[in-house]
């Protein structure tokens, strides 16, 4: 077995097996927001703010998105050459495997991505939106047998009532709890949720401010529909919920603070998290529970 997958064995055991209900581990992607080419990928839990370096990705500028489908993850950037690429990472080594230019698959007049997700076993993106089009349109790729991005459908315009001219980064998951889909462009003091995001309707959800900056890069739920979110210039963790009413303030509370942890590396903020795709969480689950009880028979 892989070197990151027996580290999230390791840690998704202690979690299951201490009966935490919301203890999970999640996938993290940093980066620097100076324009460092030198991005990380963490694995970090949810419950004890324990975070581990999984591996690095070179050659890009400013990434956007990280999602996890199980058997490969997936994340967008621009590279050195000004190229905003969709890329699939090995999901063991983090070793870039295939690429293809947006400009290739979307066809919207944006020139990047501002976040993707794994959602009931499709990969998501949602192109950023620019002057020429301001509504930021999402995207189910369509993947060959070894994964690799080769196609893209285009849904509905998620920002297209705020009629906003950018965003270039923002975040898209799924509650697991209330089956609703939310999304939020970059420092999003609203949001929208769905239960169908390539078609809607859409549901504003506004009045959603943060209790210090307010350009909120990522964001992601657990199983137990915990929401947890971040600001993409500093290394800090927030917890909450995006449902909140119109022009409410101060609902998201400092969870933890990475800062220091990502500078060591070179770092300034999260730009994305990912939910391991749940047939995944499962197996680390039985795995931790299989090698227990394997130590228990050689007892």
């Amino acid at each position: 077995m892989k070197r990151s997958i027996v580290v999230a064995v390791g840690v998704m055991a202690v979690v299951f097996l201490a009966g935490v209900a919301s203890a999970e581990t999640m996938w993290a992607l940093s980066y620097d927001y100076n324009g460092s080419s030198t991005s990380h990928i963490w694995q970090w839990d949810t419950a004890t703010g324990s975070i581990n370096q999984m591996g690095t990705v070179n050659g890009y500028m400013y990434v956007t998105s990280l999602a996890d489908s199980g058997q490969h993850l997936y994340m967008a950037g621009y590279t050195t050459e000004w190229d905003w690429q969709l890329i699939k990472l090995n999901r063991s080594t983090m070793a870039v495997e295939s690429v293809v230019s947006k400009s290739a698959l979307m066809v919207d007049g944006t020139d990047r991505t501002c976040t993707a997700e794994w959602i009931d076993g499709n990969l998501y993106y949602i192109s950023s939106g620019n002057a020429v089009e301001p509504a930021g349109q999402v995207y189910r790729m369509t993947l060959d047998a070894q994964g690799n991005i080769v196609g893209a459908t285009a849904g509905v315009d998620m920002w297209v009532s705020e009629n906003m001219t950018h965003s270039n980064s923002g975040y898209l998951a799924k509650n697991p709890v209330s089956e609703m889909v939310y999304a939020g462009p970059e420092g999003h003091k609203w949001q929208v949720k769905t239960a169908d995001i390539m078609n809607g309707p859409l549901d504003p959800v506004r009045g959603y401010i943060y209790d210090e900056l307010d350009y909120i890069s990522s964001g992601v739920f657990d199983s137990q529909g915990e929401f947890y979110c971040a600001d993409f210039r500093y290394g800090k963790i927030y917890t909450g919920t995006p449902d909140n009413p119109a022009n409410a303030s101060g609902h998201v509370s400092l969870l933890y603070d990475f800062s220091a942890t990502l500078t060591a590396v070179g770092d300034t903020g999260f730009a994305d998290f990912a939910t391991p795709e749940p047939a995944t969480m499962a197996l680390m689950a039985l795995g931790g529970v299989g090698l227990l009880l394997r130590r228990k028979r050689m007892k």
